[in-house]
C-alpha cells in the first residue's frame, strides 16, 4: 500500500514543524517563518514551492466545524522565478500536501482537496480549496482489532483512531477523562462521526491546530491576556444576533445500557439526567420541559449528565452570536487569533461589555477589503467555559 499522501513516509512530505520558529506568546505555541516572502502576505509551500501571488485569500478555522480548517485561494496568471514551466499553482493538484502562512505564522497544515481552472483569450485563474489533515477522518471508517474499545476515555480511542491515519492528537484545556466500559464503531462510521459520539458525552469540543494534529477542548483553556475589541478604536465593523428562544430551560436525558453483575436492569433501563442552561444573557423565554436520548449506551450516572451539560452549552451559543471584524490576521500581542481565546468586546451600540470566547476566525485578504479578521463570537459557556453575566454598554 503506497504511503498517504499526508504522512510522514510519502514522498516530498515536509514535516510540518521543519525549519520554522517557535514562539510562545502568553502560555500559547505559535510557529513562524519570519523571512520575505512570509510577511504581510498569505503563503502556501506544496510540493516544494512558495506560492504568494494572491488576488484573494480565505482561511477559516473553528471548534466543532468539519472540517476543522479550510481554506481557498485564488490566483491569475503569473509565472514565478526560476520556474521555467511557468504556472506552479496549475500543477498543484488533489491530494498534494500543503502548509498555509499569514504574515509568516503557521496557520494550517493540510492538503488540496479541490482545483479549479478556468481560461479564455483574455484571462487565466486558478482557484485551489485545501483542508486540514484532519478532514482525512471523514473517509476512513472507525474500527480496532477487537472491534471495540473497552475502558477508554475519548481522547485514548482519539489517539488510536486518528494514529491510523498518521494524524496526531492532543488535548485544550482539562477534559473529564471519564472512561467508557464499553464503545463500539457502527458500522461503516467515519473516525470523526465516532469520536464526535463520544466527545458529546465528555464535554469536549472538537477542533485542530496550525499542524494539522486533532484536537479535543476541554474546560478552562489556557489564558491568552484577554485583547479588547473595543467599538470606535480596533473594531472596523460589528454584527450581533441576539435570540430569544422558547425553549426549555431544563432538559432530560435518558438512556438504556447493558445489565451486568453489578447492575441489574431497572437500574440501566431507564436511567436519566437532569440539567438547565446557563442562561446569562436574559433573553431566554421558558418553554416546556426538553427531553432527549443519549447516542450511546449509559454506562455510568456521571457520563450521562455531561452529555446534559454539553447539550446544555451548545444552546447558549444559540443565545448570541457577534462577529467582529479586525485590521489585520495578528492580535495585539502578537500570534493569529485563534479559536478558543476569549476576548473583552465593549461596543454600546451591540450592547456588549463582557468577555466572549472565539468559536472560528475567517482571514482574508483581497484588492477590495484588504486584509481582515472576522472573529464569531459565543458565550464562553457555549465552550465550556465560565463567564459573567452580559451587561449594557454604557
Amino acid at each position: 500500500m503506497a504511503p498517504l499522501p499526508w504522512s510522514t513516509s510519502a514522498p516530498g512530505y515536509t514535516p510540518p514543524l521543519a525549519g520554522l520558529e517557535q514562539v510562545t506568546i502568553n502560555g500559547r505555541n505559535f510557529y513562524r517563518v519570519s523571512k520575505p516572502p512570509y510577511l504581510t502576505r498569505a503563503v502556501i509551500v506544496a510540493a516544494g514551492i512558495e506560492l504568494w501571488e494572491w488576488t484573494s485569500v480565505s482561511l477559516t478555522r473553528g471548534w466543532n466545524n468539519n472540517p476543522p480548517t479550510t481554506w481557498r485561494f485564488v490566483t491569475s496568471e503569473q509565472e514565478l522565478p526560476n520556474d521555467p514551466e511557468g504556472w506552479s499553482a496549475l500543477r498543484l493538484r488533489p491530494p498534494d500536501p500543503c502548509r498555509v502562512f499569514l504574515d509568516g505564522w503557521l496557520a494550517g497544515s493540510g492538503f488540496i482537496k479541490t482545483r479549479q481552472v478556468f481560461y479564455d483569450a483574455n484571462q487565466h485563474v486558478v482557484e485551489l480549496q485545501g483542508v486540514s489533515t484532519v478532514d482525512m477522518s471523514n473517509y476512513t471508517p472507525a474500527g480496532s482489532k477487537t472491534g471495540e474499545f473497552q475502558n477508554k476515555d475519548v481522547l485514548q480511542m482519539a489517539q488510536q483512531l486518528f494514529g491510523m491515519i498518521d494524524i496526531g492528537t492532543s488535548a485544550r484545556g482539562v477534559l473529564t477523562g471519564k472512561k467508557f466500559d464499553r464503545a463500539a464503531p457502527q458500522p461503516s462510521e467515519s473516525i470523526w462521526d465516532f469520536v464526535e459520539r463520544f466527545a458529546r458525552s465528555s464535554k469536549a469540543l472538537m477542533g485542530d491546530d496550525e499542524q494539522g494534529n486533532f484536537v479535543l477542548g476541554g474546560s478552562a483553556f489556557p489564558g491568552n491576556g484577554r485583547p479588547q475589541l473595543i467599538e470606535g478604536f480596533n473594531v472596523v465593523s460589528g454584527r450581533e444576533i441576539i435570540i430569544s428562544p422558547q425553549q426549555a430551560g431544563t432538559t432530560i436525558f435518558s438512556g438504556q445500557g447493558p445489565g451486568s453483575d453489578k447492575q441489574s436492569m431497572s437500574d440501566v433501563a431507564q436511567p436519566s439526567a437532569k440539567g438547565s442552561a446557563t442562561d446569562n444573557t436574559g433573553s431566554m423565554m421558558s418553554g416546556s420541559l426538553g427531553r432527549s436520548l443519549s447516542e450511546i449506551p449509559f454506562f455510568a450516572q456521571g457520563l450521562l449528565q455531561d452529555r446534559v451539560t454539553h447539550e446544555n452549552n451548545i444552546n447558549d451559543s444559540n443565545l448570541i452570536y457577534v462577529y467582529i471584524t479586525v485590521v489585520g490576521w495578528q492580535r495585539p500581542s502578537g500570534g493569529l487569533w485563534a479559536p478558543g481565546d476569549e476576548v473583552l468586546v465593549y461596543s454600546p451600540m451591540l450592547i456588549m461589555q463582557r468577555p466572549l470566547m472565539i468559536k472560528s476566525v475567517t482571514y482574508s485578504q483581497d484588492s477590495n477589503g484588504g486584509t481582515k479578521s472576522v472573529l464569531e463570537l459565543v458565550n464562553p459557556t457555549a465552550l465550556g467555559q465560565g463567564t459573567e453575566p452580559m451587561t449594557g454598554g454604557q
